[in-house]
């Protein structure tokens, strides 16, 4: 279990993935799931401690294009799915928030590592049709190449 101590107040607070609760380190990816957090906040005083400069992006796909450049394995967390399926689909919603995090990471790193099927591959997850999954490959273009 990773401990985070406020340099405010001394708070001390056990840090968990707060999507896939993975105990994890104070800012880092999370191992199991794939999700990142760019800062740690104390929920006493609200003091925030910022791990990495927030990417500029002036559209939601911008950034999350930049992200996905960044990352040595291009994958999708869950909240990045769901973001993406609001934004296309939002009538599978309730059916891709079904998807473990851990599944939504590794079926989109499948995806993702292999020039040929991805959409096919994309549809593993619950609820990603194969309209979905060509507009999401299609959205992210070379930030998955």
């Amino acid at each position: 279990m990773a401990l985070w101590q406020c340099p405010e107040c001394s708070f001390e607070k056990e840090v968990v993935c707060p999507v896939c609760g993975a105990d994890k380190e104070a800012g880092a990816t999370c191992r199991v799931c794939g999700s990142e957090y760019s800062h740690t906040s104390c929920p006493r005083c609200g003091y925030s401690t910022w791990h990495e400069a927030p990417l500029k992006a002036d559209t939601y796909l911008e950034k999350l294009r930049g992200i996905l450049k960044l990352r040595k394995e291009r994958y999708l967390t869950y909240y990045e799915l769901m973001r993406l399926t609001a934004m296309f689909k939002p009538a599978a919603l309730e059916k891709v928030c079904e998807n473990d995090p851990i599944d939504v990471k590794n079926i989109s790193s499948d995806a993702f590592g292999s020039k040929e099927n991805r959409s096919e591959t994309l549809t593993l997850i619950k609820g990603v049709d194969s309209g979905l999954a060509r507009d999401i490959i299609e959205a992210l273009g070379d930030a998955i190449a």
